[in-house]
């Protein structure tokens, strides 16, 4: 991705463009999530796919955090549902529903990340 070269990565039809040239040619008023909830978004799905196919209730992912901003963990939580990356599950009646990271997500992550 150095010099504004494109990253091609197997199973994708585009390429990434060079993140750091996009993000320069930003100000943070057009982006539309911010940082700091990108950063819990990243955490709490991998926190989630860490977990495997028994998933996390809200109480263990937010343990995860320690004390930091509760608010922001469930902004990230909501935003990663409405984009279809993880979804709320009732596994089993005497438990929480547990978050788990959807079936169509896991087939992309399978198709471009995963080598053959």
């Amino acid at each position: 991705m150095a010099n504004g070269k494109q990253t091609e990565i197997p199973g994708l039809e585009n390429s990434i463009p060079d993140t750091p040239k996009l993000l320069k040619n930003l100000n943070s008023r057009q982006l539309e999530i911010s940082f700091e909830l990108i950063f819990y978004a990243l955490k709490v799905f991998s926190e989630i796919a860490l977990a495997g196919n028994k998933g996390l209730n809200i109480t263990q992912i937010k343990s995860k955090f320690g004390n930091q901003n509760q608010k922001n963990i469930r902004d990230a939580i909501s935003k990663l549902e409405q984009l279809g990356y993880i979804e709320e599950k009732d596994i089993s009646k005497s438990t929480e529903k547990r978050y788990l990271i959807t079936s169509s997500t896991l087939k992309k992550l399978k198709e471009c990340c995963i080598p053959y």
